[in-house]
């Protein structure tokens, strides 16, 4: 049986992880080790192989993925995301409220019509999409124009 090694870049290429997540996961002993080559290091295909099959075998078949079994997993998944979005959102509306803090006030209470004027059209572009992460952008996006029409206003959100 031929041993092929192969390097990082073909790695990457064939799992679709980072640098960062191959190595966590190495660290972990969820993903192959490397073996030394020298001075070099690269992984033995064969192995990489195996866990992208190990990978494929645990995810839910036809079978197994019922509408019921998937709804089970509703409830985390929407609390994830909703986790998700106040993250971003925090982090928007922190950056946000760094601008606000250092406009001269005169700017500043110009900033409700601003907002209202560049949100809106976004919003209602949002309302238009479809795709599978549409509702979760125009949250996101309804939650940052909030927050931020509360800081502009000079209140707490």
């Amino acid at each position: 049986m031929d041993t092929k090694i192969i390097r990082l870049p073909q790695v990457k290429a064939m799992v679709g992880l980072g640098t960062t997540a191959i190595y966590d996961k190495m660290k972990n002993g969820d993903f192959p080790k490397q073996i030394k080559l020298g001075r070099l290091s690269g992984w033995v295909e064969s192995e990489v192989q195996a866990w992208i099959n190990k990978q494929a075998s645990l995810r839910p078949t036809s079978a197994t993925a019922t509408p019921g079994a998937l709804r089970s997993f509703k409830p985390q998944m929407d609390a994830d995301r909703n986790a998700f979005l106040l993250g971003q959102s925090a982090g928007i509306v922190a950056v946000l409220s760094a601008i606000i803090g250092v406009l001269p006030h005169s700017a500043r209470k110009q900033l409700p019509e601003r907002i209202h004027t560049s949100f809106e059209p976004l919003i209602a572009e949002m309302l238009a999409d479809t795709g599978a992460d549409a509702d979760a952008g125009r949250e996101g996006a309804e939650m940052v124009r909030d927050l931020f029409f509360s800081l502009a206003s000079g209140q707490t959100p």
